[in-house]
């Protein structure tokens, strides 16, 4: 197999170390605001919880784009700090949860309309719960359902129980898989959506699919086309495409955590997929 390439590779090194100091400066300023400066600002998050895991998961890739990752370790922890906030939150309605962000405690009330989530930032909370091997977290992000789902489409829905599935073991995989597969015809899936889905979704649920058949060699197939495709759709990506989301194949880096644990299958050399992270070498960083 030839060497696979990085979106990012024309960029100095001394560049993306900068825009990494500059992107922890301002979430450690954000952060001493809300907490500490200007508490008032923080005193009901409900609604903010999990766009502010998102701002967490950006600030990683910029630490793992840079060459340092491990520097991201903590900022990823305290992302899945507030998703065990959100999702306890969100799927308790009515009822008061006691949860702790960087020491300061809080004692907030669950409001069902904050669970609205797009499926493809439900599969990055997801698959950073994975990476840090956090059951709790995957349970509680586990929880979401088709209703929680903003603007979804058939194919969403068919994602989200295809790969919730995993975890919770409701219904039978053979069944969602063929859900998927004929959700994503062209017929269900418009010119604007198809990069995506054969580009990224398609390939991602072929590793799975390789994994949970614990067939290493279709998995080796599947994880080296996955991230050639990945390359391909953010070295070019479409008009409006949201690119820091592609810097680190976090969803596949997850998918490939799982497979070392249970069998010690490894990865290819790429930046898309942090050593570090799929190999548990960040537990005492």
């Amino acid at each position: 197999m030839s060497e696979l390439k990085y979106h990012n590779d024309h960029y100095k090194l001394v560049n993306l170390q900068n825009a990494f100091q500059i992107h922890l400066d301002t979430y450690n300023n954000r952060w001493q605001r809300y907490l500490e400066l200007e508490p008032a600002i923080y005193e009901e998050p409900q609604a903010r919880l999990s766009r502010d895991a998102m701002s967490c998961i950006r600030v990683s890739f910029t630490a793992q784009k840079a060459e340092k990752g491990l520097e991201g370790v903590s900022i990823m922890r305290f992302g899945l700090d507030l998703l065990h906030a959100h999702y306890n939150l969100v799927s308790n309605p009515g009822q008061r949860h006691i949860f702790t962000l960087k020491d300061h405690v809080f004692r907030l009330e669950g409001h069902s309309e904050h669970r609205l989530i797009m499926v493809d930032d439900w599969l990055l909370q997801l698959s950073l719960a994975l990476c840090l091997r956090d059951a709790d977290a995957t349970e509680l992000i586990c929880r979401c359902e088709e209703s929680w789902l903003e603007y979804p489409d058939a194919l969403d829905f068919a994602l989200l129980n295809f790969v919730r599935n995993i975890f919770v073991q409701d219904a039978d995989q053979t069944v969602l898989l063929r859900e998927v597969m004929e959700k994503s015809g062209p017929e269900h899936v418009d010119e604007f959506r198809a990069p995506y889905v054969n580009m990224l979704f398609l390939p991602y649920l072929d590793v799975w699919v390789a994994l949970l058949s614990n067939d290493e060699a279709h998995y080796k197939r599947a994880i080296y086309k996955a991230i050639e495709l990945h390359y391909t759709f953010y070295n070019d990506p479409p008009e409006g495409a949201v690119t820091w989301t592609g810097d680190v194949a976090l969803l596949i880096s997850a998918v490939a955590s799982l497979a070392y644990d249970k069998h010690g299958w490894q990865v290819p050399d790429t930046p898309y997929l942090p050593k570090w992270l799929i190999y548990k070498e960040f537990e005492n960083a």
